[in-house]
């Protein structure tokens, strides 16, 4: 920083040095000398679509904040601020403790509804810990309306999930995650384990209407034709709502 700001003094036109050197560092020095006026404002400009460019390239939650505080008249500024929630519950899942779920809620209180009651819903996942273990996804070819002689349309996943804690899980949603070759999840399913109906109030899977009582497994079974074109079969299957036994309804997670 201190390298570029003696450059740039050193300079005819510190301004249009900064414009061609185009870095967040070389902004920041010219800033750092006070210009004033409208070359200011030029710099101040090109300096917080860098720090928006660079937050959407990294997507830290750093980069975020560094955006949001320096650019607050940014055009864009309702929109970051939207982003950055998103990130940071990206992060909270990618940490999926009880902590990481409840600074994201203490952190994000503009955040929409919908998106606070998942952060709650993981809470309750979390806090109940490694009690609710969800065996290796499989999957292969099948024919969706079951006929052994019909053609292989779409596809059925599968995995076993273990309730080995101490309490009766009254309704349970499961998200299954289609996932490319790094591994970033390319589509998203959503089908209870455990639920009184199916979504929609269709009829649910034979046997899931049943509580999942402690010590018990049940076998989650879900078949599709829509798979991303992107999808390298890979899947993992993840927890996303839970109620228990003896929790109201108006005080657990609503179904899907």
């Amino acid at each position: 920083m201190f390298r570029l700001f003696a450059l740039l003094a050193a300079c005819s036109d510190p301004l249009a040095e900064a414009q061609s050197v185009n870095t967040i560092e070389a902004f920041e020095a010219y800033i750092a000398t006070k210009p004033g006026g409208s070359s200011q404002m030029i710099a101040e400009s090109n300096l917080c679509q860098l720090l928006v460019n660079q937050a959407r390239a990294l997507e830290t939650l750093e980069d975020y904040d560094k955006a949001i505080k320096k650019c607050p008249r940014h055009i864009e500024i309702k929109k970051l601020k939207g982003e950055r929630i998103k990130v940071g519950f990206a992060v909270a899942e990618k940490t999926g403790t009880t902590e990481g779920w409840k600074k994201f809620l203490d952190e994000n209180t503009e955040a929409e509804p919908k998106l606070k009651s998942q952060a709650r819903d993981r809470v309750a996942i979390a806090e109940y810990g490694d009690k609710l273990a969800t065996g290796p996804v499989t999957f292969k070819k099948v024919n969706l309306a079951d006929d052994p002689k019909g053609p292989l349309n779409g596809w059925g996943f599968s995995a076993t999930v273990t309730n080995s804690g101490d309490r009766t899980i009254s309704y349970l949603s499961m998200e299954l995650r289609l996932l490319d070759a790094e591994g970033r999840v390319k589509g998203t399913k959503r089908y209870p384990l455990v639920a009184e109906s199916g979504p929609g109030g269709l009829p649910i899977t034979e046997g899931y209407e049943k509580p999942l009582k402690a010590g018990q497994s049940r076998e989650w079974v879900y078949s599709t034709d829509e798979v991303p074109e992107t999808w390298a079969e890979k899947a993992e299957l993840i927890a996303v709502k839970v109620r228990f036994e003896g929790t109201p309804k108006n005080q657990g997670p609503a179904e899907d």
